[in-house]
């Protein structure tokens, strides 16, 4: 796939990783001693702003998401934040450890307080956009995947900084002004980050929003952008009419505009779904990127495909690596439908599509390289609860049982067995699954991990043999 990410481009996000993690790292490890030790405000006090502080955090997170999704200017959606969070956080992290030592205590407690959370606000402005860059800086989800291990790993650098720049400020400046001297290198160094960053960084392409489903709509009654741009103000004939107003009664009723389309893109492709088979989702391209990376090296390599629905997970990896060896295990005869279909249009052979029950065990087949799945793993409870649209999807693709954990659970038990020493098996799961899933394989493969999406939920747990 081409490779749209420069070296000076991907060093840019480097340095705002160690800026983020770097002005992080000074706050969670020093500023309640700053608050407590130096300025002496009572600990009760500074515990009870910690936590409203936090709380303020999770609300205004996915606020900012909005905002952000919202925005549009020449500068990108995301560009313009991360320009004025490089300003606001020098001043903020600055203010944040001011030495108000002789200042009364009712003054200093109320300067915390709002500088905190002040400085919470300029962070989230920030770092949302920044973060968010990662996701539209390239269509190339291998380049994504890569950028994402990099930003962790160079980060990670910059969060134990703040040790060694104590160390050698503590050796020529006086301990009452030790962490104001720090804050004002470190939010240098975090604005001068961000404002790199802004200035080598690009918005390549859009992510979904809501007004996509208007397009869609249009496409789907047979309509392109350059009909209603051009021939707008036309009446609509009457069967014209009588279609739109069809789909648009379909659409009212929650059916998913995905299966209105009867097709929907996932990672490079476009897969035909409809009634009886699970939707491909954005949030499970992170299986085939993880998939990517173990297999970048491997030639005629055999992968198992569980549950594998429209096959758009199998279908993906076998067209990215074509000399793969790669079976796709379905159960359900209206899955086998969409599942043989998309096979032939990625001219996927036939004879790997295995008719199976995950739950009944690996047929006779040459062992597995990789096995990668997306199980049902709602909690069967749970299925009455979920939004409209998924009522829509097959219950069979959903439901994982009473825990939520039935398939992992025969995967651990039936699959494991099939996969060879040193391969890998990739798994979907739901949020706060993954470390029930790890005990699940516990003792029975050589270890473990969990792999977090951008909000840090389970994702992907990875299982070595």
């Amino acid at each position: 796939m081409e490779k749209y990410i420069s070296k000076k481009e991907k060093a840019s996000y480097g340095f705002a990783a160690v800026g983020s993690y770097m002005v992080a790292g000074i706050t969670q490890s020093y500023l309640m001693y700053f608050f407590t030790d130096i300025l002496i405000i009572p600990s009760a006090f500074v515990m009870m702003l910690m936590i409203v502080a936090r709380v303020w955090d999770a609300l205004n997170d996915p606020m900012m998401g909005v905002i952000v999704d919202r925005t549009s200017t020449k500068y990108g959606k995301m560009r313009p934040y991360v320009l004025i969070g490089s300003f606001l956080m020098l001043v903020t992290t600055i203010v944040l450890f001011m030495p108000l030592t002789g200042a009364p205590t009712m003054f200093k407690m109320i300067f915390a307080a709002v500088s905190y959370i002040i400085f919470g606000m300029a962070y989230t402005l920030t770092d949302v956009p920044a973060m968010g860059l990662m996701s539209v800086a390239t269509p190339n989800s291998d380049e994504r995947a890569s950028l994402l291990s990099f930003y962790v790993t160079v980060g990670s650098v910059g969060s134990l900084l703040p040790v060694g720049l104590l160390t050698i400020f503590q050796s020529f400046i006086p301990e009452k002004y030790v962490y104001f001297a720090m804050s004002i290198f470190v939010g240098i160094i975090t604005s001068a980050a961000y404002l790199t960053l802004f200035k080598n960084s690009k918005e390549r392409f859009s992510t979904h929003t809501e007004k996509i489903a208007v397009r869609d709509m249009i496409k789907a009654a047979g309509k392109t952008r350059r009909d209603v741009l051009c021939h707008g103000d036309d009446v609509l004939s009457e069967q014209d009419e009588k279609l739109l107003l069809k789909l648009a009664k379909r659409r009212a009723l929650g059916e998913p505009l995905q299966y209105i389309l009867g097709e929907w893109d996932f990672c490079e492709f476009t897969f035909n779904v409809g009634e009886g088979v699970l939707i491909p989702r954005p949030e499970t391209e992170m299986l085939v990127e993880n998939a990517d990376l173990f297999l970048k090296n491997r030639e005629n390599a055999v992968v198992y495909d569980l549950c594998s629905g429209s096959g758009c997970i199998g279908i993906t990896v076998k067209n990215r690596y074509p000399s793969l060896d790669v079976y796709l295990m379905e159960k359900y005869p209206a899955a086998l439908s969409y599942l043989r279909k998309n096979a032939r249009l990625y001219n996927f052979q036939n004879e790997n599509i295995i008719e199976c029950d995950v739950l009944s065990g690996c047929p006779d087949l040459p062992k597995a390289d990789l096995i990668i799945s997306n199980p049902p793993y709602i909690k069967s409870e749970e299925l009455p609860s979920l939004q409209r649209e998924v009522g829509f999807e097959p219950k069979t693709a959903l439901d994982g049982g009473k825990d939520g954990l039935m398939f992992y659970r025969a995967i651990c038990d039936r699959w494991l067995p099939c996969c060879k020493k040193g391969g890998e098996i990739l798994l979907e799961c739901g949020d706060s699954q993954g470390e029930d899933i790890r005990t699940i394989f516990d003792g029975k493969a050589s270890s473990s991990e969990i792999m977090y999406d951008f909000n840090h939920i389970d994702r992907v747990v990875k299982i070595i043999v």
